[in-house]
């Protein structure tokens, strides 16, 4: 373990992910500047494997980049989390809105449900008053046309009796003569000029 530069420490990344840290430093900037890692060649088993600075470089290093495709993995988590919680939140809340639309709507269905009914009750009375009206008419006019009737005999007799009254006591008549004579005859009475 001496291999171990004296500067490396350990950190923890955040507070919510447990046990998790980095070890900083250890890794060559040569490496990390290039920001690649260098492979070492595949040991035989049968070989004991002789552990070399390099090799605890390397396995830092790995571990270093591990630690940060942690930290990448977190935040994108993070923000996934975040992005959720806000479409949640607005989904949410369309919802709502759209639940109060339906209330509105359903609360003005049924004002104008009540208002047709309403409508409908108050045209059906002037239905009947108007039936009511045309059965009057139509009852007037029967006794207007009765009366028109009534009106043309009674004219017609009246003209008839008054053609029969000219004809039986006018001037000229068998009536209107004797009438002259009678009111001659009587006692007292004055000559009057002979028609």
């Amino acid at each position: 373990m001496s291999n171990v530069p004296s500067a490396s420490r350990t950190t923890a990344l955040r507070p919510d992910r447990g046990i998790i840290s980095v070890i900083e430093g250890g890794a060559s900037e040569a490496a990390m500047g290039q920001g690649r890692l260098e492979l070492l060649a595949t040991p035989d088993p049968a070989e004991p494997v002789a552990l070399t600075p390099r090799h605890y470089q390397t396995a830092l290093s790995l571990l270093e980049c591990a630690a940060k495709a942690l930290e990448i993995l977190y935040d994108r988590r993070d923000q996934l989390e975040a992005s959720i919680e806000d479409v949640s939140m607005r989904a949410e809340s369309a919802v709502v809105a759209a639940q109060a639309k339906v209330l509105d709507w359903q609360k003005l269905a049924a004002g104008f449900k009540n208002d047709n009914q309403e409508l409908e009750r108050r045209l059906a009375v002037m239905q009947q008053r108007a039936e009511l009206a045309e059965t009057q008419l139509e009852a007037e006019r029967a006794r207007a046309d009765a009366a028109e009737r009534q009106a043309a005999e009674a004219l017609g007799l009246s003209q008839g009796l008054h053609s029969k009254i000219i004809s039986a006591f006018g001037r000229g008549s068998t009536a209107h003569r004797a009438l002259l004579v009678a009111v001659d005859d009587a006692p007292g009475a004055s000559k009057a000029p002979s028609a």
